[in-house]
């Protein structure tokens, strides 16, 4: 044997392992396997924990790059939901999209293709770099953690550019001994094919969600890592059943008109949406039918987890109790529960039927109350002495002392004091 000539074996065996005992992630998937490792005899190159010029395998970047050209060759021919590179080398602080052209847009191509790459950060103990083709902006780039969630120390980092963390620490798996040999192994090569594994348990749930959808809600559901490296962001570990779960849910909905008010006096009313969503809001519907709307149907919006929005919104028909419903639909084709909320629509301002004492009577007693009936129920909120007065016309002053009761459609305003004799009054109102 040469030393790591059944890296593959491990790695295969935690993605997608079937074995009597043990399972791996996606153990029901199938596997493709495609040789991008070649022997090398008596190599210094091999270094790491091989001895010093024993045999090993290595891989060139050619080879990796033919095998990924061939998955996409054969990505309607087969379901792929990822392909897993637990392999890399060098020191990259960025992005490295331009150092190698190919490279990099066949893994776009892989991407766009809604087949995930997932890459193994390395294992050099790196704060600030990542290997390579793990720095390739479109690879989803895995680090190891133990399982306590702490940061394997010897797991490479760089911040913005690691998406996901995943076990890595004393993962038991295959290996080439024997056919029912398993070993414990630790690498960010053990924690990639968590992440590929995952990928097809996400695929198999919603076969219609893009590679960034997916990675959005794995990163939105993702438990909280202890790093070691001092500098870090908010990158965590999968929760896969978490995602799951997301990508299958709908999306949470409320409604509200005009901010809660009761009534409306124009049929241009504003509908306040709100709702979030782990993998992402997409579009919304409104009306005032209770039909479940198509996909096709929804206004597209920017794709947010949180959504808080004020749309424009005109009511149908004549006046009355309106009820407007409304959903939301995800990147993944999921469609919320109806959300509702009701308004009174009265576009008739209100007038005055009666005034008692009527206009211009004469010999009214001096104690009267002023009555006023309107065309409907008067909101007590809505009237007051500053905007109902009764004024002596002989001195133009507003009789301010009294009591001003509403009952249903009618105002009454008895004056605290007798009127004075022989004077007119104008009430208004």
């Amino acid at each position: 044997t040469y030393y790591s000539y059944d890296h593959g074996s491990h790695v295969a065996g935690i993605a997608a392992g079937n074995g009597p005992v043990q399972k791996g992630v996606a153990y029901d998937a199938d596997i493709i396997a495609i040789q991008v490792f070649s022997r090398f005899e008596h190599e210094q190159n091999c270094g790491g924990n091989a001895p010093l010029y024993r045999d090993c395998v290595l891989s060139y970047d050619s080879d990796q790059k033919a095998a990924l050209q061939y998955i996409y060759s054969i990505r309607n021919t087969y379901n792929i939901a990822a392909a897993n590179l637990s392999l890399g080398g060098g020191q990259y602080s960025s992005y490295c999209d331009a150092n190698d052209s190919s490279y990099t847009t066949i893994v776009n191509s892989l991407t766009d293709a809604d087949i995930a790459v997932a890459v193994a950060a390395g294992n050099e103990e790196y704060c600030g770099a990542v290997g390579t083709p793990a720095c390739i902006q479109n690879a989803i780039t895995v680090g190891a953690v133990t399982y306590t969630d702490q940061e394997a120390d010897f797991s490479n980092y760089l911040k913005d550019v690691l998406d996901i963390y995943a076990p890595g620490v004393g993962i038991n798996s295959s290996v080439g001994s024997g056919d029912s040999d398993y070993e414990a192994w630790s690498g960010t090569s053990m924690a990639t094919p968590h992440i590929t594994g995952a990928f097809a348990l996400f695929k198999q749930k919603n076969s219609t969600a893009s590679v960034s959808q997916l990675v959005t809600a794995m990163k939105n559901t993702a438990s909280q890592v202890t790093h070691v490296c001092a500098v870090y962001g908010n990158e965590g570990r999968i929760n896969a059943d978490d995602v799951v779960t997301a990508i299958s849910n709908a999306p949470g909905v409320s409604v509200s008109l005009n901010s809660d008010s009761s009534h409306a006096k124009s049929a241009n009313i504003i509908v306040t949406l709100s709702g979030t969503d782990s993998l992402g809001i997409n579009g919304y519907y409104i009306s005032e039918s209770t039909s479940i709307p198509d996909e096709s149907e929804f206004s597209a919006i920017t794709e947010t987890t949180s959504l808080l929005t004020n749309v424009s919104f005109v009511l149908s028909g004549g006046d009355g109790t309106k009820t407007v419903y409304a959903w939301l639909k995800n990147t993944a084709g999921n469609i919320s529960n109806t959300a509702s909320d009701t308004i009174i629509l009265d576009t008739v301002a209100p007038y005055i039927v009666s005034i008692t004492p009527e206009n211009n009577s004469t010999n009214i007693s001096r104690s009267t109350n002023i009555s006023i009936t309107f065309s409907e129920p008067v909101l007590s909120s809505s009237l007051t002495a500053s905007n109902m007065s009764l004024i002596n016309r002989s001195t133009l002053e507003p009789v301010t002392s009294g009591n001003l009761t509403i009952s249903g459609n009618t105002v009454t305003f008895n004056p605290a004091s007798d009127l004075s004799a022989g004077t007119a009054y104008t009430v208004n109102i």
